[in-house]
């Protein structure tokens, strides 16, 4: 300890620990290991609970990570605490540096500058305390719709879902149905071309509705529904050759998108046997011999290639079907009875995004304040120089 540090007084000490630049680097090295590890590792939210559970029994070494929140990082108390901690040290420099500032004598620049400091310190914090609201009360979830079908918020709704320890009301009970997906595949951007109207009914409004977008999300009793992926369901009509049913469902097929194009494709399993179908669908098609070749994405020739799979994947019989059609394969029938689009969403609610957007732009002018006078100058002297 130096002498000068001797003769300072204690809270003074403390204050200048709890704003130590050193303390800030850790703390945001921390964060930057929070962030690596939840890139790394499935996170709830964003990997569904089934293939969260498959992934742990895949490495049970990994199973004590569950104890420390590592597959929920952003929602963690460890990361909770490492924001409030930062936001602690940027505050407590901010109120240091004005301390300072009162003491010593400023001209009007060196005011300027100081005032875009404050500022900029002081959108820091809020950045902080939005990241705190998002990581304690942010709710995320995702859920898959078929035009016609309809989701309710409550406990095993989602496909994927997290939310932050410190949310007492998780659900609401809002029911939103999928009305229509209306789809241009001539843009640019397909996956951006895509509405989904929705009908809402329960929650403080009693009822309404709305369109959601890729980028436009549309907000209802709280909940923000954000349009994600889309692609096409089949009803697929599986019976017994016997006339027993099996299946008769719109099954909501995934979307594959690569260089040649869009797949939609999905496996149906066949009980009691242990077959499955995998089932594509082309919404328009061409026959190229034997080959069948898609040739666009408006649905105007419907058709399902049902390719049977044994326990071992290897593939033992193939056909398809045609819209209206029933085709025989092994000892199943497989019919096409129509199509609906389905739709996925992003269901968010998060009292942070506000606040964080907000000290951004708070963020702009305290840089804008920071650095006027020095533009000035330099506007001055280039003039004077001219």
């Amino acid at each position: 300890m130096t002498p000068n540090q001797e003769q300072e007084p204690v809270p003074s000490r403390l204050l200048s620990g709890v704003a130590s630049p050193r303390l800030a680097l850790v703390l945001i090295g921390l964060i930057v290991l929070l962030g690596v590890v939840g890139a790394v590792l499935p996170q709830e939210g964003r990997v569904s609970a089934g293939d969260l559970r498959l992934w742990q029994e895949l490495h049970p070494r990994a199973a004590v990570l569950e104890h420390v929140g590592a597959y929920r990082v952003f929602h963690s108390w460890p990361f909770i605490a490492v924001v409030v901690l930062l936001a602690v040290n940027t505050l407590t420099c901010t109120l240091r540096h004005l301390l300072t500032a009162q003491r010593d004598a400023m001209g009007p620049h060196a005011r300027w500058r100081r005032a875009g400091f404050m500022v900029l310190h002081v959108s820091l914090v809020g950045v902080m305390a939005g990241a705190f609201l998002s990581a304690g009360l942010r709710k995320d979830g995702s859920v898959v719709l078929t035009e016609g079908q309809s989701f309710t918020d409550e406990e095993g709704s989602y496909a994927r879902f997290a939310v932050g320890p410190l949310r007492r009301r998780v659900h609401t009970g809002i029911v939103a149905t999928l009305k229509q997906v209306d789809v241009d595949p001539s843009g640019a951007h397909y996956p951006a071309q895509v509405r989904s109207s929705l009908e809402f009914s329960g929650g403080p409004k009693g009822g309404g509705a709305g369109v959601a977008n890729v980028n436009r999300p549309f907000e209802y009793g709280g909940l923000a529904f954000t349009q994600d992926e889309t692609g096409f369901s089949p009803r697929i009509i599986v019976t017994r050759v016997s006339g027993r049913p099996v299946l008769d469902a719109f099954v909501a097929l995934q979307t594959f998108r690569d260089k040649t194009g869009t797949t939609y494709r999905d496996f149906v399993a066949l009980p009691p046997s242990s077959l499955r179908a995998m089932v594509t669908f082309y919404p328009s098609y061409r026959l190229e011999g034997e080959d069948i070749r898609k040739t666009g994405e408006i649905p105007t020739e419907p058709l399902v290639v049902i390719e049977l799979e044994n326990a071992e994947g290897d593939i033992v019989a193939r056909g398809h079907v045609r819209d209206g059609e029933k085709r025989t394969m092994g000892s199943y029938s497989f019919g096409l009875a129509g199509y609906r689009r389905w739709s996925s969403f992003r269901v968010t609610n998060d009292p942070g995004y506000p606040v964080v957007c907000g000290s951004f732009w708070v963020g702009l002018i305290g840089i804008m304040l920071r650095y006027s006078s020095d533009v000035w100058e330099w506007l001055v002297r280039e003039s004077r120089e001219s």
